[in-house]
């Protein structure tokens, strides 16, 4: 049996590294006891200036599997003290763990437990889907094991797996997982909810995709779509798939320290989709770069392309942007459909504006600006006014 690690708290971490003193540490729990509304440890440490952001992220993400997960949701500020002592009870009672009973209790939504676990402590956030895994990993194991410890393996590089769990402090599954694969565990976080659902999905055997000549994705020239590693191959389709279906107008695929974070600009917003793990980094943007024709050699320079693709029988055109970034390549992907041509009138203009427009559509010379930000709709209003302009001549 594993030995039983040493739990601690915050503050504790922060003597123990040496970052304050035992005196700033009674200076800052002082402190935080004369607030009205009391803030997490770590915050006040920052404010009182003892430590910055960036190296008490880093500090946590050092001692994740030594810290207590209700420490780490009061000083988050997502739980105060008396309704963890609550949920300490009630998890003697029950034997379920300290998250389950918060959730039960409603303090908490299992959201809030996977974002806090995934920003504080640094774990990847990773969609449990099956069109972004490895299947051939699930290969092994039962349905009833990877359900009730609620885990999915999902990448494998070398000698460390990644798997996505609901709780990724759980050293006993974790303790499973190495010696069923031999090799060392990176653990990811995502909500139980969506790892039960992939989980069904794969031993219903749904048919997630087949070899014939219909495909839902076509990106550039058919000799290209095949080659290459085949697990690369399925993520980049997945994630340009799934970006054309959430109406995104850029996918942002940005490597990190210890990740790869994938967002998605919805209507002028940019959404966090899913991570990944640093090791995908290279060989995501070297298959973006073969399909755009870029040279995959250059690693420095800014280089543009673009890709004609074919998505659920819908034509969409890529333009691609990649530049260098501390931990590596940053790649932009800016989706335009080649529809954008749509009617004047559905555009959102109200009765009167839209007269307007239309008189100054009407002009035989002139100049329109159209401005706003990212996916407001710029481009799609110009194509349809010349649409409009192209009907009236």
């Amino acid at each position: 049996m594993a030995e039983e690690k040493r739990k601690m708290r915050v503050g504790d971490i922060l003597i123990e590294e040496g970052v304050i003193t035992e005196e700033q540490l009674n200076e800052a729990l002082e402190f935080q006891k004369g607030e009205e509304t009391p803030l997490p440890l770590g915050e006040v440490c920052i404010n009182l200036k003892f430590i910055s952001r960036a190296d008490l992220r880093k500090l946590l993400r050092k001692h994740k599997s030594n810290i207590q997960l209700g420490e780490l949701l009061v000083n988050m500020g997502l739980i105060d003290s008396e309704q963890l002592e609550e949920a300490l009870q009630h998890k003697e009672i029950t034997g379920e763990r300290l998250g389950t009973v918060l959730m039960e209790l409603e303090y908490i939504t299992e959201v809030e437990l996977v974002d806090a676990v995934s920003i504080q402590l640094g774990f990847p956030k990773i969609l449990p889907s099956m069109s972004l895994i490895d299947k051939t990993l699930l290969q092994g194991l039962s349905a009833s094991f990877l359900k009730k410890n609620k885990a999915l393996p999902a990448f494998k590089e070398g000698d460390l797996l990644t798997v996505i769990m609901s709780d990724p402090l759980n050293d006993d599954t974790i303790d499973l997982l190495k010696r069923h694969f031999k090799c060392e565990i990176e653990p990811a976080v995502a909500s139980s909810e969506e790892i039960l659902k992939a989980i069904s999905m794969y031993f219903k055997d749904v048919e997630f995709g087949s070899d014939s000549d219909t495909k839902d994705l076509i990106i550039g020239d058919t000799t290209l779509s095949g080659k290459g590693d085949d697990s690369i191959v399925e993520v980049v389709n997945f994630i340009i798939t799934n970006a054309i279906i959430e109406e995104a107008s850029d996918i942002h695929i940005e490597p990190q320290e210890s990740k790869v974070r994938v967002r998605y600009r919805v209507d002028g917003i940019l959404q966090h989709k899913t991570d990944l793990p640093s090791s995908m980094q290279a060989p995501l943007a070297a298959r973006i770069k073969v399909l755009c024709k870029l040279d995959i050699a250059e690693k420095r320079r800014h280089q543009d392309g673009r890709i004609e693709a074919r998505v659920m029988n819908k034509e969409i055109d890529l333009r691609v942007s990649t530049y260098a970034s501390m931990w590596g390549e940053s790649v932009v992907i800016r989706i335009l459909s080649r529809a954008n041509s749509i009617d004047l009138n559905v555009l959102g203009f109200t009765p009167r504006h839209m007269s307007m427009y239309k008189t100054i559509l009407d002009r035989p010379s002139g100049i329109i600006l159209v401005t706003g930000p990212t996916g407001s709709g710029k481009t799609t209003t110009l194509y349809s006014s010349i649409a409009y302009i192209s009907e009236q001549n």
